[in-house]
């Protein structure tokens, strides 16, 4: 078995370039985003601060997109910044993915409208959110 990383995972979204620098660390960030101007706790804590906005969020497509960008992010500030691999959505990904088959099991034989099915897929994502932020301000 291969250890799959989702480090890719998004890749393929735009993002605009330059910009201009943020007051402090942000992985939604539409722009590119010098992490070196940072300390790693100011990274770790605008990627908590990054989570609880996306757990506020009511759009499943914003918050979708938040993860990716998110991803994006993490992405550019492992190579730039040589941090720590461990800061990553992998552990989220983990979390997901039993939810969401679980969501899938449990609808499987039953009619239900779309829109109820996002509001079940929407829920899992809240929860490995909420996990993913927990693990983060345990670790940090």
């Amino acid at each position: 078995m291969t250890d799959l990383s989702y480090l890719e995972l998004g890749r393929k979204m735009s993002r605009p370039a330059g910009g201009v620098r943020p007051t402090k660390a942000s992985f939604l960030a539409n722009n590119k985003i010098n992490y070196s101007e940072f300390t790693d706790k100011d990274i770790v804590e605008g990627y908590c601060d990054d989570l609880l906005k996306l757990l506020g969020e009511e759009d499943l497509r914003v918050m979708i997109s938040g993860i990716f960008r998110i991803q994006n992010q993490l992405s550019e500030l492992l190579e730039e910044k040589n941090m720590d691999h461990s800061l990553s959505l992998d552990d989220f990904f983990r979390q997901l993915s039993p939810l969401l088959l679980e969501v899938l099991w449990e609808t499987a034989n039953q009619e239900v409208d779309q829109s109820q099915l996002l509001k079940k897929f929407q829920e899992a994502i809240r929860i490995s959110l909420e996990e993913e932020l927990y693990l983060w301000q345990d670790r940090h």
